[in-house]
């Protein structure tokens, strides 16, 4: 599955701060580990911008609570813990203090250069990579919200009277996975304010998600 870069990180390089022994392991095996999102030292990862994307449709719900869209998209949100991310961080900064104490054993490890066009290639299996910058306000994640839900829900104000109904069920129930998924894609790029000055200090964050729901 070919992985999302956004134009501005297209042909550039990012930096992996880490110790010695991740580096001669980067190396020797030309791979990089990624970490499940419930053991990053954000206990938060993930759960604090689905939580949030859980209000905007609450809000949404009180205003009409017959919209058969969003309570679908609620319970899609409701099972978001059921989607596997995981995640390895990068900066755009090859010389950021916060890294190489947080990251690269308090400035005595390395910062790899690595070009973004040969990091992500090609991904098998149900994988999906993404890389993107990290969001530390609220704001983005509610205007992206808002953007995709009016999308959405002027799409199908605009469907023919005559359309039948199974064609308009189905429509509804594409607007609602699609208004799900997005909320919880966009939650892997979300963090808490305080660790924009505590730790991380605008890093890029590279996420694999996996898409099978687990039983």
């Amino acid at each position: 599955m070919a992985p999302k870069l956004p134009p501005d990180l297209k042909e550039t390089v990012v930096y992996h701060y880490c110790d010695a022994n991740a580096l001669l392991s980067i190396l020797s095996n030309q791979k990089l580990w990624y970490t499940h999102a419930a053991y990053l030292n954000d206990t938060m990862e993930i759960k604090k911008g689905v939580e949030f994307c859980q209000e905007l449709l609450s809000e949404k719900l009180n205003a009409d609570p017959s919209d058969p869209v969003l309570e679908s998209a609620k319970s899609y949100l409701a099972n978001a813990e059921r989607w596997q991310y995981y995640i390895c961080c990068f900066c755009a900064s090859k010389d950021k203090l916060s890294q190489w104490r947080a990251y690269a054993n308090d400035g005595d490890g390395f910062a790899i250069g690595m070009k973004t066009e040969l990091l992500f290639q090609e991904t098998d299996g149900v994988f999906e990579c993404r890389l993107d910058s990290v969001s530390y306000e609220e704001s983005p994640l509610k205007d992206g919200f808002d953007a995709i839900v009016n999308d959405l829900q002027s799409q199908l104000a605009a469907l023919p009277d005559d359309t039948d109904q199974n064609r308009v069920n189905w429509c509804r129930n594409n607007a609602a996975e699609r208004i799900g998924g997005w909320c919880i894609d966009q939650s892997a790029f979300h963090k808490d304010a305080g660790f924009s000055v505590t730790v991380h200090q605008n890093p890029l964050l590279a996420s694999i998600a996996d898409r099978t729901v687990s039983r």
